[in-house]
């Protein structure tokens, strides 16, 4: 078995930028965006780190970050969602090194019926023959209840066991036979690099 690669990850201001002042406890304190350093396999990439879809804007010792709760949770959600996404896109990709980190987390983070009724019409007719499913007609049926019925699940979730789940309510439930070949088609279109940009 292959030793996993070390992923280390790190918070940080980047004074690189131009700085703004806020009144912080009262004082007048200058602040940076808050980036976070990935390292892995021996290459680093950097990103602005977006809560909500908002920069984040700290001090040098990162004393607005120690303060809140709220806001720690957050980054160690961050922070482990940047280690899920590095473990599986390794798994896809063994020489894979992290570059875009923002479409990444956006890809993931989409949810799954969004990111499958994204993906251009010939993606799913060149799936099909590739996996070689004869189910179509009903492939599009399962896309449907996908739709409905899991709207709530990521691209993450889908690939950390939300698949199977999927595969279980649409055999049980629906009495079709396409899911397992549905599963197979998305599972094949994230991890096919032409076709994983939702």
């Amino acid at each position: 078995m292959m030793k996993q690669k070390k992923i280390s990850t790190k918070f940080y201001a980047n004074e690189d930028l131009k700085p703004k002042s806020i009144i912080w406890r009262g004082e007048k304190t200058t602040v940076y965006p808050l980036y976070c350093r990935v390292t892995y396999n021996r290459n680093n990439t950097k990103f602005r780190v977006l809560i909500d879809g908002q920069s984040v804007l700290v001090s040098t010792d990162l004393d607005q970050v120690k303060c809140s709760a709220a806001l720690s949770k957050k980054l160690s959600s961050l922070e482990s969602l940047v280690r899920n996404i590095i473990r599986q896109e390794a798994s896809f990709n063994p020489k894979y090194q992290p570059n875009s980190f923002i479409k990444a987390i956006k890809k993931y983070t989409t949810s799954i019926a969004e990111y499958a009724l994204s993906l251009p019409m010939c993606s799913y007719v060149s799936g099909i023959q590739k996996i070689g499913s004869t189910h179509a007609l009903n492939v599009f049926t399962c896309l449907e209840i996908l739709k409905n019925d899991f709207g709530d699940m990521t691209v993450f979730d889908w690939l950390d066991g939300g698949s199977k789940e999927f595969e279980t309510a649409i055999r049980d439930e629906y009495k079709l036979t396409a899911a397992s070949s549905l599963s197979k088609l998305i599972d094949h279109l994230i991890k096919d690099t032409g076709y994983a940009q939702p």
